[in-house]
């Protein structure tokens, strides 16, 4: 038996840390559990705002191609704008011209038109209009006589009454 008991305390000294390591795996395993626990409980408000996170991106992303396509537009409407402008001052610039050319071309038919337009004749007190060439037939006649060509001055006065029966000139002539 002596042989036994230190064979006996042997074993039961191996076997007291053996309890205690179970004693502590115990623990270990609650803790481990307990932090399985809490991280499952974290995933869970995490995998949520990674959710969030990734919706928030894609909105993000989204109004950056918007806000793209909008800059795109804002550019192109600024180039038609500008060839807008550029068309409207060519136009305003031929509308210059063109009226330019109207007045020049009024103006010339004008003096063109203004010898053959009845002239304003005050003779004797009298005004009336006369054409030209009756002024011009009138005076003529007037000019024989003043240089005291009576006869051919007669002769273009009857002319001139024949000619220009309505004439204002015809009261002077007979």
């Amino acid at each position: 038996m002596k042989r036994l008991l230190p064979l006996v305390l042997l074993l039961g000294a191996c076997l007291q840390p053996a309890g205690a390591a179970l004693f502590e795996d115990e623990q270990a395993r609650r803790a481990i559990l307990d932090l399985r626990q809490r991280l499952d409980s974290q995933r869970a408000p995490t995998e949520s705002l990674n959710r969030e996170v990734k919706a928030l991106t894609e909105d993000n992303q989204q109004l950056r191609r918007a806000l793209l396509d909008l800059q795109a537009q804002i550019e192109t409407l600024r180039s038609e704008q500008s060839q807008l402008r550029g068309d409207r001052d060519l136009a305003l610039r031929e509308l210059s011209e063109t009226q330019r050319r109207i007045k020049d071309l009024a103006q010339s038919i004008e003096e063109r038109i203004r010898p053959l337009e009845p002239v304003k004749v005050t003779l004797d007190g009298v005004e009336f209009l006369a054409e030209p060439a009756e002024k011009r037939d009138f005076e003529a006649a007037l000019a024989r006589f003043r240089a005291s060509e009576f006869a051919p001055a007669v002769t273009a006065l009857a002319e001139f009454i024949r000619r220009y029966p309505q004439s204002g000139y015809v009261p002077s002539a007979l």
